[in-house]
């Protein structure tokens, strides 16, 4: 009982997140891109795409991430890159 409680816990963690942390999404509904910066337990932090360069980092839960949402190559601009 204990070793499947020990699994539960494992999968509960590691299991929950759709998305890598690096990887970008984009949402199908409206065509916002998100990079995902970091994953933690319940949630993500993240970036949106907006004006050829990323906004400020903020926390999203997972449950916002359903199928609207696809992996797509992360964009990047001229501009940022030194």
């Amino acid at each position: 009982m204990r070793l499947f409680l020990l699994l539960m816990a494992v999968i509960s963690i590691f299991g929950c997140s759709k998305f890598k942390e690096g990887e970008c999404i984009q949402n199908t509904s409206d065509g916002t891109i998100y990079r995902i910066t970091s994953v933690h337990f319940s949630e993500y932090t993240l970036q949106g795409w907006f004006g050829d360069k990323w906004g400020i980092p903020v926390n999203g839960t997972f449950d916002i991430f359903d199928s609207r949402y696809v992996a797509v190559a992360c964009p990047y601009s001229e501009k940022t890159i030194k």
